[in-house]
């Protein structure tokens, strides 16, 4: 099992230049992909999109594609001659009227980009999508291994919550089992006398339903932590539904010590709630 938080990055060879991948992930409810790219790269959005969702399936992922050098060449530079003449006689001219020096270079103080125009070379990126998806492939499996390594630490952690909430079931169990004994004999006594509402109370009381519920989501949970596939969702909703039949049982309950145990049990649901939110 992985934790949803990750991150990655590598460069190489694309084309003719170079580009960078970076990926970082965080917890989130569901994938959600956010793919960053430079103009000329973005034909890429629907391919890494694809890429991502083939290995990452929850957690927010920020993916960061740039160009170090063009993939497509260096762009064409082509000088307009004739503007380029135009400033030099505009120039002279002015240092003439205003009697100033002649300059080595008369074109020192002005600004090139009038007249030396910069065309970016592009293209297909087709063929380049094997080396591009290669740098992607490997940048993913740097996250993945981080995703890993503190996936099974917060597994290592969610174990030791589950041993110390099993124990407060138990004991939950072994408290009520004595007390039932109580409620069933003041049940049938009441219901001899007629008295109905009586009957009810010590009815209502009977928490062996929600315990056995309780205990199977237990087991349920138990099992789901040591597969490798993501249950990040499946874990979330057992924990809503633990949670759900430890507030039946505290208020069901009329004994100090089961309300103390589940008050103690719902704080470690909290504890493994917290760590859920950051798994896969």
């Amino acid at each position: 099992m992985r934790s949803m938080t990750g991150y990655g990055s590598c460069s190489g060879v694309v084309g003719k230049g170079r580009i960078s991948v970076e990926v970082k992930t965080l917890n989130h409810r569901y994938c959600d992909v956010n793919i960053k790219l430079s103009n000329s790269l973005s034909p890429l959005e629907s391919h890494l999109r694809g890429w991502i969702r083939e290995r990452v399936f929850r957690g927010r992922v920020d993916v960061f594609v740039r160009e170090l050098r063009p993939v497509f060449g260096d762009p064409d530079l082509t000088v307009n001659k004739d503007l380029a003449q135009r400033y030099i006689k505009a120039i002279k001219k002015f240092r003439k009227e205003l009697d100033l020096p002649p300059l080595d270079d008369p074109l020192e103080k002005a600004n090139y980009d009038d007249f030396i125009i910069k065309e970016d070379n592009s293209g297909s990126l087709a063929p380049m999508l094997p080396q591009i998806k290669k740098l992607v492939d490997q940048t993913l499996l740097s996250v993945d291994g981080m995703r890993l390594k503190e996936g099974r630490y917060i597994i290592k952690e969610q174990k030791k919550h589950l041993k110390t909430l099993s124990a407060a079931v138990r004991k939950i169990r072994k408290t009520s089992m004595s007390k039932q004994k109580i409620l069933y004999k003041k049940a049938a006594n009441a219901k001899l006398a007629g008295e109905s509402d009586r009957c009810e109370e010590f009815s209502r009381q009977d928490i062996t339903e929600e315990l056995e519920r309780l205990m199977s989501h237990i087991s349920q949970y138990t099992s789901l932590i040591n597969l490798k596939e993501p249950v990040g969702r499946k874990l979330d909703f057992l924990l809503q539904e633990m949670n759900r039949e430890l507030n039946t049982i505290g208020s069901k309950a009329c004994e100090a010590l089961i309300s103390h145990l589940v008050v103690e049990s719902k704080s470690e649901l909290e504890r493994l709630r917290e760590q859920v939110q950051n798994l896969e």
